[in-house]
């Protein structure tokens, strides 16, 4: 899951990096933790996000606009099924500007074509993500 070390988005706005140390940016990412559980009523905590980096079962990719700005992350694992090969699940996504948050689908599917993984898939309380860019299974969605 951690080929693609870094890139940048096809308009060439965003550029994100695998983050190798969750030590090293967690006192910039964990308010946008501490923000989607606070949202989405998620239940787990920021350390449960800190541990599943830190001991690679999950990946975070840092997000910045034009290289410099801190604009936000996205953090990627593997995920089960039952009776389908696991997928490659967009897991936490967060952006400082609501408007931005396009480039986490189009970097998590730029993860996806370098893993062992077929599929990408979210899952979210929030209703109405745009056909363009998920189809909705049940309460999960599958990126197009």
């Amino acid at each position: 899951m951690n080929d693609l070390i870094n890139g940048v988005t096809a308009d060439g706005v965003m550029h994100f990096s695998h983050v190798h140390d969750i030590r090293q940016v967690w006192p910039i990412v964990r308010p946008g933790i501490e923000e989607i559980i606070s949202t989405n009523h998620e239940p787990f905590i920021p350390e449960d996000v800190f541990h599943a980096i830190a001991s690679g079962h999950a990946a975070m990719y840092m997000v910045t606009k034009g290289g410099h700005e801190y604009a936000g992350f996205a953090v990627l694992a593997p995920h089960h099924f039952p009776f389908m090969p696991p997928a490659l699940n967009l897991w936490l996504g967060y952006t400082k500007e609501p408007s931005t948050g396009h480039y986490g689908i189009e970097i998590a599917k730029m993860v996806l074509a370098n893993s062992p993984y077929e599929r990408l898939v979210f899952c979210t309380p929030q209703d109405k993500w745009p056909e363009r860019y998920a189809t909705k299974l049940h309460t999960w969605y599958e990126v197009n």
